[in-house]
């Protein structure tokens, strides 16, 4: 697992007792604006407990990381880290206004002491803080934690409002300015499926955050698809003005090549962008040709667009934060799934189908699988075609 330690210090991997002493000797271990070193919590008692609410408080401004089993001056000591777990979890549900989720990772263990590890917990930028500790909000500076003002308080709530606001007009906002439209020969004919991913944090990161060469690096880790227009397959230049872009295909195509037309887009201050133009498209089927909804398409993509989501947050930016994404997929209206295996299965009632949620990817467990935030997003558009007993990795299995 990768690791913002500060914007002068390289995103870096604490997994191992040796990484973190490398990470120690290299000086990347001080306690900053986005560090918070314990070498232990102490006993179990009010005093301890409040100090501890403040700096989880304190660090869900920005976003950072509370290390316990560290020293002051960074060296790796150890510490009880199966004691500390569970009070870290009741603090920050219940001795914070709002309550907070830190993520709390497993245990580095010592290589010569099995009873003690080093302990980090991340504590993602909030979209609902600042938080409250002893009736006041709290923040940090390069020093550590401190109060904050009323004007800072104000600042950050509208910080946050702003963030949030208008996510759906921006989702909506891809359809009308469809970076597919001028690739197809005579304009589409499909319905076409938008993904918009969007941090809810500030990533502590130099800017920009797009680049070509990494977006490329990191398509190469999602699964494949199985699908000609899968993520993994971009890979000539999009041209976005906002950030590095690529597509499926540079030229442009015949609108019955439109489906295999996938745009993703990583925008300068981090936000994700994957068009696809196959929501619904024409195929072959029983003997004639069937306009439908191609629903595994829709399925693979999602899912690739939340693994990206992933790679880019954990292992290329170190952002521990939360994300808000949303799937809209358009012309769906009167078509049933282009499925062999859903022949039974009516067709869909409304125009289009769209959905946003809120999740954060360092919560999805050791293997970053994204089916539960997948599941979020189209367990309604599974159940608008009548086959909400389907799940993600049922639908990526067989029709992926």
């Amino acid at each position: 697992m990768s690791f913002y330690l500060g914007p002068t210090r390289p995103v870096t991997s604490l997994s191992t007792w040796e990484e973190v002493e490398l990470a120690a000797q290299g000086g990347l271990l001080e306690e900053n604006q986005w560090v918070e070193l314990k070498k232990d919590l102490g006993p179990a008692n009010k005093a301890v407990n409040t100090e501890l609410a403040k700096d989880l408080a304190s660090l869900s401004v920005d976003g950072g990381l509370l290390i316990f089993g560290v020293a002051d001056d960074g060296t790796p000591v150890g510490c009880d880290a199966e004691a500390i777990i569970p009070r870290i979890s009741q603090v920050a549900g219940h001795g914070i206004t709002p309550a907070l989720s830190p993520v709390i990772h497993n245990p580095i263990p010592h290589p010569e002491d099995p009873g003690k590890a080093v302990l980090i917990v991340a504590v993602p930028a909030s979209p609902v803080g600042p938080h409250m500790v002893d009736d006041r909000y709290w923040g940090r500076s390069s020093h550590g934690k401190q109060v904050l003002s009323d004007p800072d308080v104000r600042r950050l709530l509208l910080l946050r409002a702003a963030a949030q606001e208008g996510f759906e007009d921006r989702l909506r906002a891809l359809a009308a300015d469809d970076p597919l439209d001028s690739r197809v020969v005579g304009g589409p004919e499909n319905g076409h499926l938008y993904v918009l991913a969007e941090p809810l944090g500030p990533i502590p990161h130099p800017h920009p955050l797009s680049d070509a060469d990494l977006l490329r690096e990191q398509l190469r880790k999602v699964s494949p698809s199985g699908w000609r227009s899968g993520l993994e397959k971009c890979s000539s230049s999009g041209r976005d003005p906002d950030g590095a872009a690529l597509v499926t295909i540079a030229e442009e195509v015949a609108a019955d090549r439109e489906r295999g037309l996938t745009f993703v887009s990583l925008k300068d201050d981090g936000r994700l962008v994957v068009v696809s133009g196959g929501a619904t498209a024409v195929l072959p089927q029983r003997g004639g040709e069937h306009r439908g909804i191609l629903i595994g398409l829709i399925t693979r993509l999602t899912y690739q667009t939340l693994q990206l989501v992933r790679n880019l947050s954990l292992d290329a930016w170190g952002y521990q934060g939360p994300w808000q994404v949303g799937v809209l997929a358009t012309d769906l209206r009167g078509l049933p799934p282009l499925l062999d295996a859903l022949d039974s299965v009516g067709e869909y009632r409304a125009a289009d189908y769209q959905r946003t949620i809120v999740t954060t990817p360092a919560t999805w467990g050791g293997s970053g699988s994204a089916d539960e935030a997948a599941e979020q997003l189209l367990s309604g558009f599974f159940r608008g075609l009548g086959i909400d007993g389907w799940s993600v990795d049922v639908m990526l299995r067989r029709h992926g």
